[in-house]
C-alpha cells in the first residue's frame, strides 16, 4: 500500500525534461526520489564510480564484522581486543569520511 496518496501533475517542456533526466541518471535516484531530497533540502551529488561504491559497502561490512567479533570477545587477551577496538574504531571512520565524501546526498542547511 502507497504511503503517499496526493499526487501533482508537472509539465515540462522537452528541454526541461531532458535536462531533469540528466540531472537523476547521474544519481543513483529514481526521479521521483530525486524530487523528493530536493524539496527536502538535500544536495543531491553524482554517484560515485562503482569500485568506490563497492569499497564502501565492504569497508562497511567489515567494520559490522569486527563488530560482531569484538560483542562475542572471542580474544582472550588484554592487547588483542585493544588492537581490535583500534581497527573497528579506523575503519568506522574510514568508511564514515568514504561516504560523506563521496555518497549520492546529504544534508545541507537551509540558507536564509
Amino acid at each position: 500500500m502507497r504511503t503517499r496518496k496526493n499526487r501533482v501533475v508537472v509539465y515540462f517542456n522537452d528541454r526541461e525534461l531532458e535536462r531533469l533526466n540528466r540531472m537523476v541518471e547521474r544519481t543513483v535516484l529514481s526521479r521521483e526520489r530525486f524530487i523528493r531530497e530536493m524539496l527536502a533540502g538535500f544536495s543531491i551529488r553524482e554517484a560515485p564510480p562503482a569500485p568506490l561504491w563497492e569499497t564502501v559497502c565492504f569497508l562497511r561490512r567489515a567494520a559490522s564484522a569486527l563488530w560482531n567479533i569484538q560483542q562475542h570477545s572471542m580474544f582472550r587477551q588484554v592487547e588483542d581486543e585493544e588492537l581490535l577496538r583500534e581497527t573497528l574504531q579506523e575503519l568506522k571512520l574510514c568508511a564514515s569520511q568514504l561516504a560523506e565524501h563521496c555518497m549520492p546526498t546529504f544534508k545541507e542547511e537551509k540558507r536564509k
